[in-house]
């Protein structure tokens, strides 16, 4: 399973992409600007109009740049300590879920069967209210998952590890495989389905 989201050091990079991508954006447009004035002599000319349309995408842009570098990265301690406990357990990274009223940031969210364990050390809100916004939109796309969030990485820890011990038993949930990621099993599409509704 390739994504493009969810895994450590995301958020870094991220960073550095929208960063590149924003500057671009509002690059064109300034030199379709700069291009009508030298030619004209006066910023009432055809490139003015295109310049100022221009900017629109690279405000867009603009948005997402801001909101990732207001996401503080994962620590790497405690990526370590997951990573040594995730077993056969699929887990992701660094995923800024949002919705219409919250966003939050979970530092790491593991998949198995039923299950979605999600652990985040800067929740803003209770947790119950991100564990009801996942599980609906689980529900949504027809997965019906028990949704879990941990502030405490030793209790999230305690959890991937029981989820580990328990992986045969766990895995016998049933599955259609969605026509559009057929390579996909059931937790590789949940967990898609995560990285979807993350930033």
């Amino acid at each position: 399973m390739k994504e493009k989201k969810g895994y450590y050091g995301y958020v870094k990079k991220e960073r550095i992409k929208r960063l590149i991508t924003t500057l671009v954006l509002f690059a064109l447009p300034l030199l379709f600007f700069v291009t009508g004035y030298v030619t004209t002599h006066s910023t009432k000319n055809l490139f003015t109009v295109i310049a100022v349309v221009g900017c629109l995408p690279g405000c867009k842009s603009l948005v997402g740049t801001i909101m990732i570098f207001l996401v503080k990265p994962m620590k790497e301690k405690d990526y370590k300590a997951i990573k040594a406990h995730a077993g056969k357990v699929l887990v992701g990274y660094e995923l800024y879920i949002t919705s219409y009223e919250h966003s939050e940031f979970v530092c790491a969210a593991a998949v198995h069967g039923s299950q979605i364990i999600c652990y985040s050390d800067c929740l803003k809100n209770p947790p119950e209210i991100l564990e009801e916004h996942i599980a609906k939109l689980m529900d949504q796309n027809g997965y019906h998952q028990k949704v879990k969030v941990f502030t405490r990485l030793e209790q999230f820890i305690d959890r991937l590890d029981t989820l580990n011990a328990h992986y045969e038993e766990l895995d016998k949930t049933t599955f259609t495989p969605d026509p559009r990621y057929p390579d996909y099993n059931r937790n590789q599409m949940v967990m898609h389905l995560l990285y979807r509704l993350a930033l």
